[in-house]
């Protein structure tokens, strides 16, 4: 059988197909050295520690599957990048610790015990400064090979919270995603694999806090609450909601001011809302341990009688599901008209606990009894109640920063607890240095009339309303922010 050949015609290559050639030429062979160069390493140290702070403002996120699982993700990739490492195996759980003393961070790596393959230690800690209140998040890493140290680099930056609140409420600093993302940050920079640059990382940003608000109804109108006194230790304080159309309307709220109060109309009502937010069965003449009594001014067009009664009690806790709830501190506001009692508020501090399997008590000689291992602790001031005929509810969430009002269903207001006046930078009377974040003033107890005569000199809260809300809501919306504020102040 004969077999017929062809000879293959022969290809012209022009100059350009030959560049391509030599380009593909060449990366085969940096493949083929990147692939040689590849090698496994194991991370056999990785700690996140924190000192002189806690998890209200810094949840242990690496208890959450997801933030974790980004997290290693972030870190093999860095270590790819920087070393060719094409395999790093991670510890499942990270050595954490809470430091409450003058606790120090140690950067020690074990004795050799994977062979041959690089190791790889991961040291995070984020500490308060020695001297007030500025906060630190130190990145270290060492890698060893052959026994020798290859690569030892810490990183150091200040965090700087965008507003003052961060320093002075337990307001949570990061979520979960920015946690994440700020990790991976001092990672590749202690890696090298970004230029080292020496300037704080600021956390947080007005986007953030109103998203909040706006998730909850997207039509309320911004505006701003001004307010100056001790509004938040429960002082004499005056304020002014600025309103459209240049108007505003201004309110003053005073401690320890004489008023004939009529009789009570929602004893029994009064009696099971404090049931309900307590979780204690009360009756309405049982005990206070103080009572006071106060005035609120509204626009100089009414004038209302509040008494606040703090009652003796233990605090109490249940666990729901994932979380384990504190109740402590019930107070009641009764609201009064020139004749009659308007309506009536209930108080309670709750503490929310987002828990975990990991998540125990400890006690610490410095702070006493100390929760860890959580994914955040919720400081809730919650109060609720009837006024105007309309059953009122509201919440302040301090580690959102963040009050919400309704009347029954409907959201009718919310408060960002953040002064936006770049001029008086204080919360409640508290000013902070700029330098090393110390307290330079605390909040005051004025026994006279406070008055907003200079609106630069007060401070400024971001607070947003429904455009449908009526004369009366406005009103109550004032009236069940002075009750909240004054529940959470000091008791007398």
């Amino acid at each position: 059988m004969r077999h017929l050949f062809f000879a293959p015609q022969k290809k012209i290559v022009t100059p350009k197909k030959i560049v391509s050639m030599k380009t593909i030429a060449f990366i085969s062979v940096l493949l083929m050295t990147l692939n040689l160069a590849a090698e496994p390493a194991a991370v056999v140290v990785f700690k996140h520690e924190l000192r002189w702070t806690d998890e209200t403002r810094f949840p242990n996120y690496f208890l959450d599957p997801l933030t974790h699982n980004k997290i290693n993700q972030n870190i093999r990739k860095a270590f790819n990048d920087r070393f060719g490492y094409d395999e790093i195996s991670i510890p499942e759980a990270v050595a954490y610790k809470i430091y409450q003393g003058f606790g120090k961070q140690k950067a020690e790596m074990p004795s050799g015990a994977y062979g041959e393959i690089p190791e790889i230690g991961i040291f995070s800690f984020i500490t308060r400064a020695n001297s007030g209140y500025a906060m630190f998040w130190k990145m270290n890493i060492i890698v060893k090979k052959d026994k020798k140290v290859i690569h030892s680099k810490e990183v150091s930056h200040e965090l700087e919270f965008f507003n003052i609140a961060g320093y002075v409420e337990p307001l949570r600093w990061f979520s979960p995603e920015e946690f994440s993302r700020t990790f991976n940050l001092l990672v590749c920079e202690a890696l090298e694999l970004t230029p080292s640059i020496d300037s704080k990382i600021v956390v947080g940003s007005w986007d953030t806090y109103e998203q909040i608000i706006y998730q909850a109804s997207p039509e309320v109108s911004k505006t701003l609450l001004k307010l100056k006194g001790a509004w938040k230790s429960g002082g004499n304080f005056a304020g002014k909601l600025d309103l459209a159309e240049d108007s505003t309307m201004e309110f003053n709220f005073r401690r320890n001011f004489a008023w004939e109060f009529g009789l009570p109309s929602f004893s029994e009502i009064l009696a099971k809302t404090l049931t309900d937010a307590t979780g204690i069965d009360f009756l309405y003449d049982q005990g206070s341990r103080a009572q006071v009594n106060c005035a609120l001014d509204l626009s100089g067009e009414a004038r209302y009688g509040i008494k606040l009664k703090w009652y003796n009690m233990e605090t109490i806790s249940s666990k729901t599901g994932e979380s384990i709830t504190y109740i402590s501190s019930p107070v009641t506001a009764e609201i009064y008209g020139q004749k009659d009692q308007l309506g009536y508020f209930v108080y309670a501090f709750k503490q929310i606990v987002n828990s975990t399997e990991e998540t125990q008590g400890k006690f610490n000689p410095f702070s006493g009894n100390q929760i860890e291992n959580t994914l955040g602790i919720e400081n809730i001031h919650q109060i609720s109640g009837e006024l105007y005929g309309l059953p009122v509810n509201a919440e302040y969430n301090q580690g959102n920063g963040i009050v919400m009002v309704w009347t029954g269903e409907e959201f009718i207001g919310g408060m960002i607890v953040l002064n936006s006046n770049p001029d008086h930078v204080t919360l409640g009377n508290i000013k902070l240095s700029q330098g090393n974040k110390r307290i330079m003033s605390s909040s005051t107890q004025s026994i006279s009339k406070e008055k907003i005569s200079d609106d630069s000199q007060a401070e400024w809260y971001p607070i947003f309303i429904i455009p449908t809300a009526t004369q009366n809501e406005k009103y109550a919306l004032i009236q069940t922010l002075t009750c909240l504020f004054a529940s959470m102040g000091e008791t007398p």
